[in-house]
């Protein structure tokens, strides 16, 4: 009972420490300096609330952005508008009164972290029209001078920083496999134009619901599968559909093997063991499809790079406009059963990984 007693206060007395700990989020203003340092500076947060926050000599500043310490510092010093942070704090209610008389509720921050600032007219559109940019912590946001934002661009990803449970990843292959892996994405580099969503948002911004997310592009590579001697790329990139008042996305999906000895990028039509014609006749025949012009359309237009591996099944994928007699993109499954494996190379047949422990 006394070994219960000691368990169950210790429970309750846990969210009392956790909330000590607590974080305010907004934009600074009012920055206030003594021989060059940051003494204190108003947050305001998405509401509008403003709250002071002190700063210790003893505060630990970072960046989550393109920034280090110092130049984080640096612009907090410059007080420029439309800067970001996120701030941690002990308790300790307090007041801070500002240069203008105005009297807010205050708290002594530990640690600071910008994330995410303004560039004021760091693009332009093609019919000059001034574009302030926004670094966010994981992309960029591109507004009008009147607040709107146009596009958010998130930062691509992989594919040697990501990593899908229970596959190996790019981190997993020889040093020499992952620089031949890497410089060929990074040859090939984005799949879609920043410029050109750019002025399509700008051209359907006002058709655009308020209560919709902001158009928004990304491109993500991540190893999806692996064999025995191969290792398999997936590609999305996903852009936004202009011009219905929506925030739908499309997303293109493209495959890449590579041997995970050389990381030599490996021929789509090499994982077979037939032709490519004989090898398209014999997927859509597993999928059952006979529909014309379907069957026609998609024999003409599947190209190796839309044959997704996964652990369990290939995906074949027709991006939006590839097929002429569908109004989107399409796509069917097939499991690596008898027939599927009939034509493939057995080296190019994925296993299952194990889960780690640490997984």
């Amino acid at each position: 009972m006394k070994k219960l007693l000691i368990l169950a206060l210790a429970l309750l007395f846990l969210p009392a420490c956790s909330d000590s700990h607590r974080f305010l989020s907004g934009e600074v203003s009012d920055v206030r300096t003594e021989k060059g340092e940051i003494v204190s500076f108003v947050l305001t947060d998405e509401n509008g609330k403003r709250t002071g926050v002190l700063i210790p000599e003893d505060a630990h500043f970072t960046s989550r952005v393109d920034l280090d310490a110092e130049a984080e510092k640096e612009l907090l010093l410059s007080g420029r508008p439309g800067t970001s942070v996120h701030v941690e704090y002990n308790g300790g209610k307090t007041t801070l009164t500002t240069d203008g008389g105005e009297k807010l509720p205050a708290y002594t921050a530990w640690f600071v972290a910008v994330n995410g600032y303004l560039e004021p007219d760091a693009a332009v559109l093609r019919d000059g029209t001034p574009l302030d940019v926004f670094r966010w912590t994981s992309g960029t946001s591109y507004r009008l001078k009147d607040g709107t934002d146009l596009l958010y661009v998130r930062d691509p990803a992989g594919p040697e920083n990501s990593i899908v449970a229970g596959q190996k990843s790019c981190n997993d292959l020889s040093e020499t496999a992952r620089k031949k892996v890497s410089a060929y994405f990074q040859e090939r580099g984005l799949l879609y134009d920043v410029e050109e969503e750019l002025e399509k948002s700008y051209a359907n911004y006002r058709d655009r619901s308020p209560n919709k997310p902001v158009p928004s592009v990304g491109q993500d590579i991540t190893a999806q599968a692996s064999s025995d001697r191969v290792i398999y790329f997936l590609t999305a990139v996903d852009t936004p559909i202009h011009g219905d008042g929506t925030a739908n996305m499309e997303q293109l999906r493209l495959s890449d093997a590579f041997d995970q000895e050389t990381g030599e990028r490996i021929d789509g039509w090499d994982l077979f063991t037939c032709s490519p014609e004989e090898a398209k006749r014999a997927m859509l025949d597993l999928a059952q499809i006979t529909e014309q012009p379907l069957r026609s359309e998609m024999e003409a237009a599947l190209q190796p790079e839309y044959i997704v591996f996964f652990p369990g099944s290939i995906e074949a994928w027709f991006p939006k406009g590839s097929l002429p007699s569908q109004d989107s993109a399409w796509g069917f499954g097939l499991d690596y059963d008898d027939g599927l494996k009939a034509i493939l190379q057995p080296w190019a047949v994925p296993v299952e990984e194990p889960l780690s422990d640490a997984q």
